[in-house]
């Protein structure tokens, strides 16, 4: 028995000829040729059910945000310091919004007295970056360094940060 596979846009039939023994005419039958089932791209019930769930339990993520908008006239501008021991995760995002580029540097610091370098990197004009320091101490502040001294520069600068405020996080 020979089968021969039909592909068609509307309905996919299998196309089988017998042929007998005595070479007479071949008679062919059509019949549909079974689709496997697909489920669905998207289960709009699932989603449903996942978010209902995640809004009744209260997450053990704490998320924290700050935007700070610089203006940098001298040669030197320096962010406060953020406590950066209390978080898991955490970054910096700088946006230049000035036509100079600036010098960053990012400073640790154990009591907001003794500081050193972590590391420093060049932020473009209009350009953003996204900053994470290599090393840890308790506090962290960035350094803005104007290589133009005469021109204002703009930053917006945002901190952000992840911590868990549940005592055990995976409850």
């Amino acid at each position: 028995m020979r089968q021969k596979r039909i592909h068609s846009p509307k309905l996919a039939v299998k196309r089988i000829k017998k042929r007998p023994v005595s070479g007479k005419a071949v008679r062919i039958i059509k019949e549909p040729i079974p689709q496997p089932e697909q489920p669905p791209l998207f289960n709009h019930d699932e989603f449903e059910e996942l978010f209902e769930m995640l809004d009744r339990e209260e997450s053990c993520v704490a998320f924290e945000n700050i935007k700070l908008d610089l203006v940098i006239t001298d040669s030197v501008a320096r962010s406060p310091f953020f406590d950066t021991s209390i978080f898991v995760t955490y970054s910096f995002i700088v946006v230049n919004h000035s036509e100079t580029a600036l010098n960053l540097v990012i400073e640790e610091s154990p009591d907001r007295v003794h500081t050193f370098e972590d590391f420093t990197q060049t932020i473009k004009p209009f350009e953003t970056q996204i900053i994470v320091p290599k090393r840890f101490a308790k506090y962290t502040r960035l350094a803005f360094v104007n290589p133009s001294p005469g021109v204002e520069a703009h930053v917006r600068l945002f901190f952000q940060a992840q911590t868990y405020r549940c005592t055990n996080p995976g409850e």
